[in-house]
Parts: C-alpha cells; sequence; structure tokens
C-alpha cells in the first residue's frame, strides 16, 4: 500500500495544481499556497530516493497546512492536510491518518480535488470498521464523483 499513498498524493498535487492554474482567476494567496504545495510536494518526492525519512516529510506537509496562505485557500490546506494524513497511512498510524483525512474532508471546493483523498478516506473508514463513514463516502464517490475526468 506504501506505493500506492505517495503515488496519490503526489497525483492529488498534480492534478490541483493543473485545476488551479487554468481557472484563471488565482489570487496572489492562491499563488502563494500553490507555491508552497508544490515544495511539500517535491520535497515528498525525496522519499522515492530515501533521501528524506516519512517523518521529515509528514513535518513539510504540517508545516504547509499551518501557512497562513494555505489556509487562506480551502482546497490548499485540504491538500495539505489530506497529504499528511495519506502519509500516517504508509507510517502505519492509522487513527492520525482517520482525524487527518476527516478534517481535510470539509475544506474540498473542488471536486477534481477532492476525488482521490475521498476514495483513500473511504477505504481508511472500511479498514477501520466505521462502516457509516464508508457507505457515506462510498455514496459520494458514486453520486459526485462519477464525471470526473482528465
Amino acid at each position: 500500500m506504501c506505493p500506492i499513498v505517495i503515488f496519490l498524493s503526489s497525483f492529488i498535487f498534480t492534478c490541483n495544481a493543473e485545476a488551479q492554474g487554468t481557472s484563471g482567476n488565482n489570487t496572489p494567496s492562491q499563488s502563494r499556497a500553490d507555491k508552497a504545495l508544490r515544495a511539500a510536494s517535491y520535497f515528498e518526492a525525496k522519499l522515492d530516493d530515501s533521501s528524506a525519512t516519512v517523518d521529515q516529510v509528514i513535518a513539510k506537509w504540517k508545516a504547509t497546512a499551518d501557512d497562513s496562505d494555505v489556509k487562506a485557500d480551502p482546497d490548499s490546506y485540504a491538500i495539505a492536510l489530506g497529504s499528511e494524513g495519506l502519509l500516517e497511512i504508509q507510517k502505519g498510524d492509522m487513527m492520525k491518518a482517520d482525524s487527518l483525512l476527516g478534517k481535510s474532508m470539509p475544506f474540498f471546493r473542488k471536486r477534481f480535488s477532492k476525488a482521490s483523498f475521498l476514495v483513500g478516506y473511504a477505504e481508511l473508514e472500511r479498514s477501520l470498521r466505521k462502516n457509516a463513514m464508508a457507505m457515506r463516502a462510498y455514496d459520494e464517490i458514486v453520486n459526485t464523483m462519477d464525471s470526473i475526468g482528465p
């Protein structure tokens, strides 16, 4: 599951950056938030060559989530929290991952940004036997995420 988590996190950031970049109405705060997300994503890529540890990358995403420009953009804030949550899954701290992913869900404004995180969240809830939460997440996937494409 570790490679999937890393891929999801990198894929999600790339898709969010493209979606915000093509929207044409970025504010300066969003641009700074995008830069912060990009920096955290590039730092996360260091996991591939073992030049950074999972704990260091989690700390980077936590610092990114605490950035005032990132907090000003709900989708960026959700991505930072969600990325930290996905890495907590990789680390094995499912309860912390559950907390972070659950906290991130209401902040998403763009379905395209939320889609992959929602799938990870649903699977985590299922694995923790939180069946009602898992069913709610799966219901959202089926009823609102079916038209998302590249």
